[in-house]
C-alpha cells in the first residue's frame, strides 16, 4: 500500500501570477490617471451664416455638442484654441479639462512653482469681432 505525502512547497501558477501583475498596474495607473486634458476639433458650416450673432450661435452649438459628444467628464475649463476656414467650413479647436486638468495647465503656463511668469507669456482673453 503506498502512503500519500503532501508537498509543502507549492509553485504558483504563471497565469496567476501575471493576472496579479495585471491587477497591480491597473491599480498603480488608475490612481496616476486623474487629471482629464482633451483637445477637440469641430467644424462649423459657415454657408447658411449671414450676421456674427447667427456664428456665435452655432459655435455655442458645437462647443457643446463636442462637451456632450466627445468628451466623458465635466469640464472645468473651456477654451477656443483656434479656427482655420477651409472652403465654407471653419474648423474650430476646443480644450476641455477637468479640475485637475486645469491646475495642471495653469502649472505647466507658469513653468514651475518658483518661476514666475513674464508679461509676453500671459494668455490673456480675447474678444473676436467678426
Amino acid at each position: 500500500m503506498s502512503t500519500l505525502t503532501l508537498s509543502t512547497h507549492h509553485r504558483l501558477s504563471p497565469i496567476f501570477v501575471a493576472g496579479l501583475a495585471f491587477l497591480l498596474a491597473m491599480l498603480a495607473v488608475t490612481s496616476l490617471a486623474a487629471a482629464h486634458v482633451v483637445q477637440v476639433t469641430t467644424a462649423i458650416d459657415i454657408a447658411d451664416v449671414n450676421s456674427p450673432h447667427d456664428f456665435e450661435q452655432a459655435l455655442a452649438a458645437a462647443v457643446e455638442d463636442a462637451a456632450n459628444e466627445a468628451i466623458g467628464f465635466e469640464p472645468a475649463v473651456v477654451a477656443l484654441t483656434g479656427m482655420r476656414i477651409v472652403g465654407d467650413r471653419v474648423l474650430v479647436g476646443i480644450l476641455f479639462a477637468d479640475e485637475a486638468g486645469k491646475e495642471m495647465l495653469e502649472g505647466l503656463a507658469q513653468g514651475g512653482p518658483d518661476e514666475q511668469p513674464d508679461e509676453d507669456s500671459i494668455v490673456k482673453p480675447t474678444k473676436i469681432e467678426i
